[in-house]
This record gives C-alpha cells, structure tokens and sequence, in this order.
C-alpha cells in the first residue's frame, strides 16, 4: 500500500512495499519515484497515477517492471482521493506482486497442452463428471475418441450417458455414479 500525493513523494508505505522495492520505509518517505525506484520505473509508474487522474476513478492495471530482485509483475489498483471540493489531491494505492501466481497458471497451462498431445498421440483420453452439478469434462483425447460434436464437447452427464454407455449398461454407470 503507498499514498503519494501531487508528485511531492511517497507519505506512507507498508511493509511489504519495502520489501518489494527494497529500500528502507524511512527512505521512501517524501521521495519522488524517480529518486526511490529509478527513471524507466518512476516513468511507468508515474503514467499510471497521470491515467488516474485523467479518469478519475479507480483504475486496475497489471504492469511489469525491473525492480532490484529482478522483473517482477505487479496488480495495482489506483484510486484517486478528493478534497471537498472534488479535487484530487491524493492517489491511494494497493499493489500485489502476482509473478509467481502468473508462473504458476503458464506452468499449469504448458503442462495441460503435453497433457492433451500426449493424449492425442496416444489415442487416449480422459473424462471428468461431476455428478453433483450434471456435468462432465472431456479431453481433447476423449474428445477426438468419440468424435463428439464440438457443441456437446462437454456434455452434462445424462447427455454423456446417452452419447457413450450402451443402453444395457446405462443403469449400472448411472448407479456407479450416484455412489461416488
């Protein structure tokens, strides 16, 4: 969380703030960006307090940025403050570092594509139901085995049951599901 106001420099910072750039809290305090994080950041980050103002209103953005521990990816979310007369004054805002939550889900994303050419190199597939809800998943594997219409890729389960169990085994599957 920081405050700044009127580009005059920083007025509070938390924390986890300091931590993340890496500079002292008591450094910070009535600095511009330019002397606490550098020109190419203060840039950046001075942009987007311009973008708040200009709009006037909450403002949610993801950015990169080169900071001291290496390039790191940031959600802020800016919020202008007013006087009473409705002049911004202040801008209020709440930053997260999301790097490691965004190398999660590419990590997890790259592993679902091996995940579906193995399947299809295979001539495999898989098929997830949630019965609960009525509905099901299917890979790209089981997809391609079924030669399913793209529209019913993901049917709910009684579309399921009918589109692959044989009729003489439909109660049991169904039974099977129930229990599980």
């Amino acid at each position: 969380v920081s405050t700044t106001s009127n580009y005059s420099g920083l007025l509070d910072v938390n924390p986890q703030y300091e931590k993340e750039v890496g500079i002292d809290r008591e450094k910070h305090l009535g600095h511009t960006m330019e002397e606490n994080a550098g020109p190419e950041v203060a840039a950046i980050v001075n942009a987007k307090y311009q973008r708040c103002i200009n709009v006037g209103t909450l403002i949610k953005e993801i950015i990169e940025l080169d900071m001291p521990q290496g390039k790191r990816t940031y959600h802020s979310f800016l919020a202008p403050i007013r006087d009473n007369s409705g002049k911004i004054y202040r801008i209020m805002g709440i930053t997260r570092d999301v790097t490691e939550e965004l190398k999660a889900k590419q990590a997890l994303e790259a592993s679902q594509q091996r995940l579906s050419k193995a399947e299809l190199v295979a001539s495999i597939g898989h098929v997830e139901y949630d019965y609960a809800n009525g509905i099901s998943y299917w890979s790209d594997g089981a997809f391609e085995i079924f030669n399913t219409p793209e529209a019913l890729r993901n049917p709910e389960v009684p579309v399921f049951m009918e589109m692959v169990v044989h009729n003489d085994d439909s109660e049991h599957v169904r039974s099977a599901l129930e229990k599980a």
